[in-house]
């Protein structure tokens, strides 16, 4: 379990309950929470209340807490028997790295240590890493200030060199921060450099979980190590806080920040517009009910209001207390004890203001309607072609008719990555794509779309391509290309994908062109200050035109015609668009936003954009001739800012002694030269800054040293130890206790190796084990040692809207047991066996994405078997070998209606016939899904085939809460019907239900998310009908 600070949340749903903190993207590392039932063997139709459960804590593995209750009744009566019951009898902290989440194994890594950070780089980034660890002891100076941490944590940042998307996150689990070497591709960050940003943004999260480690919350580190942590701060902190806390300190301490881009703000204005500030719980848990802002957007107006109303030290007191004693909705507990003052009265007063600023920007004769965003317009072909989305669909291109809109097809198109260019009968975008084995690396590749066709070709593969245009003619892309020297340059295309000509410019990164002319772009550059400019570059040299010369200001999207081009800038608290006439340097504003107006496009004599609304957005339309004549010193200077809170919330200066604009320049320009002798780093006579550069190999001294500990292992007590190192490619689990199935002692220990592909696991194992024989009340007892190697082959795949996984995995090894009894009656040392054991199986998904308000993929097909076999070695009296076959399949189909649809599952297993032969671990089943039909408890059997068909539809988003106790945004509906059919020793059964399942999507105590459930089952066999309340959780702790 380890909190990454920084995920990119669902635009619909917002928030997840997380505690990771990053950039953008959330990043792999999760600790979820769910529920299993531990197996019971009973008489399949006892009716009797049956409700054991377990918790587990752990990351990438459910960890199951609930208590289901069950009751049963002849059918003349139905008895009510509904009870809420949470139980936490088995709390299992297993946060381990992904198996998939690490860089490739060709990476030659190095590392270089300051008094404030040890990166962690490839030998190829050595200057990138030098001049980032000179950024991060630059602002080690001030991100601490207002937690007086004048010398904060060091801590170790992990270069992760080939991702596509941008981000960084700090997280613990070792406690680290990684950060993908990205550019400034996307206005989203605001104007700052990219590696600027992270060293503000990122480096204020590792302040916060430095000071947080106090109080309490110190107490549950020594107890658990990271686990402890992290659990403290999900109780006691909202990740608005880090993240908004994070952008007020990456706006206070540069001259740009996501906190002066009204990009940024754009859509909590339109909510303020609307008219209904949105609830809290809204806003923390999530709504189908609207598009709401993520957390960073929430948290940076309630972070910046309580600096401002409260005093310097504010926040830094709240954190404090929160640490002190960490425990469900804390933080708004810890604020009124500082404050003196109601958090939500401080919440609507916050909120009022802003409502009461942007009143004037109010649109007039709006009718209100369900959230809907119309963007990207551009004609082509003599159509208008645009990109629609709303809650209930994917981003789909249309094209305008005089019959109305017509649909061409669905596209994965995000507009933080990729917004669509138009030309003929094709538009073309990128896609984000994931790298087939290692999670740490993707793509980003161009797709073409057939506009007659309706299809989506990829016309490259591996790279990492942005911001696409086509040229004049139609038949040549150009697009902006980052590579492995962490620069971007200007890469043109043939429309078949075949690589032609590059532009590259020394000293400048550049993030978009379009073609003008044959030869020539109009190009938006990027210095290694993060200062955009708008230049004219000509393919076949590095020499260039300043049409705009450098600045802060969040420039991008660039549209070329006749001589002049259309853009994006931010003006005065709005994004606007703007005209440029390239050969008289003359710039023209052309809208008047009351939010913000973006993605413009030529129309002959006027021009289509679209325009920020309350409700999303619509698609406008303007003469050319309205552009009015600016001073171009208007979009630099800082002269575009405003005293609006849309981008000056904070009234922070631009310029201060600890911004990056005054920080020696000769610190960040200077040629890090690696030394031929012993590798150093060494700088200029001006610095006195040398860095030592060393090996760095999976196997140092962090990959053996525990970052959690607790004393609940697998689903019963005892101690339980994990390492990983920080690249995340060897890792270990080490467990001491009694399990929960058998309720019998056991130890384990695993290695796992995952730098390569195949990826490898050292396993050891032992245990007593304790079960009943099969159809009789005999216990049989025996020692079993388990030594073996598993192997297991991932691989990852996407198809547009669609994405899979495959995994097969095998193990062998050799069991050896002794000490056998029947009940209490030893069978001697004749009776020791040696086994070997082999295990091999497979797992295939493949589905469709899902929209906002789906409940299940509209279409997908997961499919997984496992064949178990153990073979008896040496066999006197003891008990033969079995095997044990275990198949799954599901299928999702769409219903009739809006956001339903058909789920149909095949599961079945088959053991050898007959008593006396070995026996497996039991399997653990999730409660809402028995393994028998629904109503039967489990029993050992020899063979079992089941078959269920389910229609799950959405009933109500009702966005109720009551207090701080319990809210729910989703109520939604299964009708089922299982039939199962069951043999153990020579006898046949048939099991069918039917039934209904009521769940409440909902959050408790503003942390916990739930599904609560009702489940009415009716069992065919014995006309028996009850029902059941059971509880479902998952948490993400990263």
């Amino acid at each position: 379990m380890n909190p990454v600070i920084d995920p990119v949340d669902d635009p619909i749903n917002g928030p997840v309950a997380d505690t990771a903190i990053d950039f953008f993207v959330e990043p792999a590392i999760d600790l979820v929470v769910d529920l299993v039932i531990d197996p019971v063997d009973e008489p399949v139709t006892r009716p009797l209340l049956k409700s054991p459960c377990l918790v587990s804590l752990r990351r990438h593995v459910p960890v199951y807490l609930a208590r289901s209750v069950k009751c049963f009744r002849k059918s003349a009566n139905l008895l009510l028997c509904i009870t809420l019951l949470v139980c936490f009898y088995s709390l299992r902290a297993r946060t381990q790295v992904s198996l998939t989440d690490q860089s490739p194994a060709s990476i030659d890594w190095k590392f270089i240590e300051t008094d404030s950070v040890k990166i962690v780089y490839p030998s190829r980034l050595r200057k990138k890493a030098a001049q980032i660890a000179e950024l991060i002891g630059h602002y080690s100076q001030y991100v601490g200030r207002s937690y007086d941490q004048q010398k904060p944590r060091k801590f170790t940042l992990i270069l992760r060199p080939e991702m596509a998307s941008p981000n960084g996150f700090v997280t613990r689990s070792p406690f680290r921060s990684e950060w993908y070497s990205s550019t400034t591709i996307n206005p989203f960050i605001g104007g700052l450099d990219w590696y600027q940003a992270l060293s503000i943004h990122e480096y204020r999260h590792v302040v916060q979980l430095d000071y947080f480690d106090q109080g309490l919350a110190s107490t549950l580190n020594y107890l658990f190590g990271d686990t402890g942590l992290d659990l403290a701060q999900v109780f006691a902190l909202q990740p608005w806080f880090h993240e908004g806390d994070a952008v007020w300190a990456e706006t206070k301490y540069s001259d740009a920040g996501r906190g002066r881009s009204p990009r940024f703000l754009a859509r909590l204005k339109a909510l303020m517009l609307a008219g209904e500030t949105p609830s809290y719980d809204q806003f923390i848990s999530g709504t189908y009910s609207n598009e709401l802002v993520n957390h960073y957007v929430f948290g940076y107006i309630l972070v910046s209001q309580g600096y401002k109303k409260f005093g310097a030290d504010f926040w830094k007191s709240v954190l404090e207390r929160s640490a002190d004693f960490p425990y469900p909705t804390r933080i708004t507990q810890a604020f009124e004890r500082v404050s003196g003052q109601d958090f939500f009265d401080f919440y609507e007063e916050t909120f009022n203001d802003l409502k009461q600023v942007w009143s004037k920007d109010r649109f007039s004769n709006l009718e209100p309607t369900e959230f809907s965003e119309k963007m990207n317009p551009q004609y082509a072909g003599g159509s208008l072609y645009f990109v629609e989305k709303d809650l209930n669909s994917f981003s789909a291109i249309f094209r305008m008719t005089k019959k109305g809109k017509e649909k061409i097809r669905d596209i994965p198109y995000s507009d933080m990555f990729s917004r669509l260019d138009f030309r003929g009968s094709h538009a073309i975008f990128v896609e984000q794509l994931p790298h087939w084995r290692y999670g740490f690396k993707s793509f980003s590749d161009l797709v073409l779309v057939d506009l007659k066709e309706r299809s989506l070709k990829y016309i490259t593969s591996g790279e990492r391509l942005y911001n696409p245009h086509f040229n004049i003619s139609g038949d040549r892309i150009v697009a902006s290309e980052f590579f492995d020297e962490a620069h971007s340059k200007i890469q043109e295309f043939e429309i078949s994908g075949e690589r032609a000509r590059a532009l590259a410019i020394p000293g400048l990164d550049l993030i978009e062109a379009v073609p003008t002319s044959e030869n020539r772009v109009v190009v938006i550059a990027v210095d290694r200050w993060g200062f955009k400019s708008i230049i004219l570059a000509e393919f076949g040299n590095q020499n260039f035109r300043t049409l705009i010369p450098k600045t802060r200001n969040n420039i991008f999207w660039l549209q070329h015609s006749a001589g002049a081009v259309l853009f994006e800038a931010q003006y005065k608290g709005y994004s606007e668009v703007f005209k440029l006439d390239i050969k008289s340097n003359t710039v023209f504003r052309c809208t008047h936003s009351k939010i913000a107006s973006y993605a413009p496009a030529f129309a002959n004599n006027s021009f289509v954009f679209s325009e920020q609304t309350p409700y999303g957005s619509r698609l406008k339309k303007r003469p050319l001739a309205d552009c009015k004549k600016i001073e171009l010193g208007d979009l630099t200077d800082y002269n575009y800012l405003s005293d609006q809170p849309s981008d000056n919330y904070n009234n922070f200066e631009t310029n201060r002694s600890y911004d990056l604009v005054n920080f020696s320049q000769n610190t960040l320009e200077t040629q890090n030269k690696e030394n031929s002798k012993n590798s150093d780093f060494e700088k200029s006579a001006d610095t006195t800054t040398q860095f030592n550069e060393g090996d760095y190999g999976s196997f140092d001294s962090r990959a053996f040293i525990p970052h959690s500990w607790g004393f609940f292992v697998g689903n019963g007590f005892g101690l339980s130890l994990l390492t990983d190192n920080y690249l995340g490619d060897f890792g270990s689990e080490i467990a001491l206790g009694s399990s929960a199935e058998e309720n019998q002692p056991f130890a384990s220990a695993k290695f796992n190796f995952k730098k390569y592909w195949p990826i490898f696991s050292l396993v050891g194992e032992a245990r007593k084990r304790s079960t009943d024989e099969m159809r009789s009340e005999a216990e049989v007892s025996w020692r079993e040692f388990y030594y073996g190697l598993d192997i297991t082959l991932p691989y990852v795949f996407q198809n547009h809207l669609y994405s899979g996984e495959f995994e097969l995995n095998y193990s062998i090894g050799e069991t050896l047991t002794d000490e056998l009894s029947l009940s209490g009656l030893s069978l001697g040392s004749r009776s020791d066996t040696k086994y070997l054991r082999q295990t091999i199986g497979g797992a295939f998904s493949y589905a469709k994405s899902l929209t906002p308000r789906s409940l299940i993929s509209p279409l997908s097909l997961e499919a997984s078997m496992t064949y178990e076999d153990v073979q008896a070695q040496q066999l006197e009296l003891g008990r033969p070998g079995s095997y044990r076959i275990f198949g799954k399949k599901t299928i999702t189909l769409p219903g009739p209606f809006l956001n339903d649809g058909f789920k149909m599952e095949f599961s079945g297993q088959k053991t050898r016939e007959g008593a006396g032969n070995y026996q497996f671990l039991p399997p653990q089943l999730n409660p809402l899904s028995y393994v028998l039909s629904r109503g039967y408890t489990y029993q050992e059997n020899e063979q079992f085939v089941k078959a269920s068909g389910n229609y799950v539809f959405s009933l109500w988003y009702p966005d109720i809460n009551l207090g701080a106790w319990f809210y729910t945004n989703r109520i939604f509906m299964n009708l089922y019907y299982d039939h199962t059919q069951l043999k153990a020793l020579l006898k046949n059964s048939t099991l069918n239900s039917a039934g209904g399942e009521l769940e409440f999507e909902s959050k408790i105590l503003r942390f916990l998310p739930i599904n609560l459930g009702i489940r009415y089952i009716h069992r065919f066999e014995d006309s028996a009908e009850g029902g059941e309340m059971y509880l479902a959780t998952q948490i993400d702790l990263d």
